[in-house]
């Protein structure tokens, strides 16, 4: 309690110094530092004009603050990530994706020339890249490489800027791209792709963003291109329109601009296939071979964990395997505490955005996961969620030990990031 009462009192003595940005408002307005999650769970619904308050202790962010946060997730990103060579060989479904990407810059329809059954977006990317490749001269694979790089460090970008706006807080938004960056399996495929996911996963963070933002028509966009990249990642498609229905304000506006924006993609996508005359292909592989083609063994749920288990351990050994689970067990903590200090309120809980946009898309990732494993890519679209899990965690646990002075402010998110 003494310390509650320390941060309200430092909060209102530097209120003039803090004044400025709020990510989550259009215009400054003054916040009460309090417990998190706050109890008075009213305070989370907003006007329809507003973006939703995120929680109620967040303290006031500089402009600037956020910026270099945010430069400094991409410098990382960067550093870490050209760390791993861009000559690395070619997997099976790599060298699929690079093989359609040429293909589709010829003219041919990704499924016409080679099967697959992932939706299309991805090899299309490639395809970009070699496109690069053809006016810029080099390499094909090397070019489609970059490209898919610039989206790993865009993943990464995007999951700083959810966590800024998830916790309000610049150290939440480092600490978890720096988390992010940190895992190695993404980390070697960021540069050493093309893999289908790494332009998912930047497009369901990216996704979530808008979400939180209350950008409905832009989301459902991103929340569509994710599902263009993987299948499993049609679940953000759902979440923008559950999102949207459960939201303050005008809800009906919202719903149906979060559907024209899912539509918009899914719709274009197969224009184009009906234009080329590979509508059937695309519907077969894309649709109807997942549903109705893959042949599973039959496993039990005990060794299913126990697969994922391996792999984590293998593709994210020691620490970086730690900072998988732990992450994710923050992460459930944080929304479980929500939940509960918000169960006399549970209208305003659900229309929370860690609850209606981050636990909503976790859980049925999560058990898709836990049905069908096969190796490290397909832990991707958890990586997120772990990370946003570390910098909620770090947010709560400075905040609790009244670290929230100006030289932590300065110089303890580049620290922590750092380590």
């Amino acid at each position: 309690m003494c310390h509650m009462q320390a941060l309200t009192t430092y909060a209102a003595s530097h209120r003039r110094g803090c004044a400025g940005f709020e990510p989550w408002r259009t215009t400054p307005t003054s916040v009460a530092t309090s417990s998190f999650p706050p109890t008075d769970v009213s305070s989370w619904s907003t006007a329809a004009n507003a973006d939703p308050p995120v929680v109620s202790w967040v303290s006031r962010l500089s402009r600037r603050g956020a910026l270099l946060g945010l430069l400094f997730a991409l410098v990382v990103a960067v550093a870490l990530f050209t760390r791993f060579s861009i000559d690395d060989h070619l997997s099976r479904d790599e060298a699929i994706f690079m093989y359609g990407g040429q293909q589709f810059v010829a003219g041919v329809p990704y499924y016409v020339s080679i099967f697959d059954a992932k939706t299309p977006l991805s090899p299309m990317i490639a395809g970009a890249g070699v496109e690069v490749s053809k006016v810029l001269g080099g390499s094909d694979v090397h070019a489609a490489r970059v490209v898919f790089f610039l989206f790993a460090c865009a993943a990464v970008m995007a999951v700083y800027l959810l966590a800024l706006w998830l916790w309000g807080s610049v150290l939440a938004g480092v600490v978890s791209a720096a988390a992010f960056v940190s895992y190695k399996g993404f980390a070697i495929d960021a540069l050493g792709g093309p893999d289908a996911k790494t332009p998912g996963v930047a497009f369901a963070a990216a996704s979530m963003v808008l979400l939180v933002r209350r950008r409905w028509l832009s989301a459902g966009v991103m929340s569509a291109l994710a599902f263009l990249c993987w299948q499993p990642l049609g679940i953000y498609m759902v979440v923008a329109v559950i999102a949207a229905l459960v939201s303050a304000g005008d809800r009906r506006r919202a719903c149906a601009r979060s559907l024209v924006g899912v539509a918009i993609p899914v719709a274009g996508m197969f224009g184009y296939y009906w234009i080329a005359g590979a509508l059937p292909d695309f519907i077969d592989a894309a649709f109807r071979f997942p549903l109705e083609g893959v042949k599973r063994v039959h496993t039990t749920v005990g060794e299913r964990v126990s697969h994922i288990g391996t792999v984590v351990g293998d593709s994210y050994p020691a620490l970086h395997g730690w900072l998988v689970w732990s992450g994710l067990v923050a992460l459930i903590v944080l929304a479980a505490l929500a939940i509960w200090q918000g169960r006399a309120a549970w209208r305003s809980v659900l229309s929370h955005p860690l609850i209606s946009i981050v636990i909503a898309s976790f859980v049925p990732l999560a058990a898709f996961t836990l049905s069908d494993v096969q190796n490290y890519p397909d832990l991707y679209p958890s990586l997120p969620y772990a990370a946003l899990g570390l910098g909620g965690a770090a947010a709560v646990l400075v905040r609790s030990c009244c670290l929230d002075s100006p030289g932590w402010r300065t110089r303890g998110p580049a620290q922590m990031g750092w380590a």
